[in-house]
């Protein structure tokens, strides 16, 4: 799943690169936020209309947990200064990693 949303991803992200080199970081991070919103509430409602969906217990205990610790992460970021730093998005791509890299090693177990 996680290929699958890299490559769902890849248009906002080339959308949000090039709002920022162009200076135009509000369209950058409305984008990123849109698509989310749109991702958890519209694609899983949709799919939830269509036939009942279930939740794994990984997914109610990590993931989510996972998710808002990134989003409470990212206010203080975003805030000091309302800019993100060179440093601050490093982080973030090395915390996202070391998630992703936690998902691979608890699949092989």
């Amino acid at each position: 799943m996680t290929l699958v949303a890299a490559g769902t991803s890849l248009p906002e992200l080339t959308t949000s690169l090039v709002a920022v080199r162009r200076n135009c970081t509000d369209i950058a991070v409305g984008n990123v936020i849109g698509s989310n919103i749109f991702n958890i509430l519209g694609i899983f409602g949709i799919c939830a209309v269509v036939g009942p969906q279930s939740l794994q217990s990984t997914t109610i205990y990590t993931d989510i947990p996972v998710m808002l610790l990134f989003t409470v992460l990212l206010f203080p970021a975003v805030k000091s200064g309302n800019m993100l730093s060179r440093k601050e998005g490093a982080g973030l791509i090395c915390a996202y990693s070391a998630y992703c890299a936690l998902l691979v090693y608890t699949l092989g177990n």
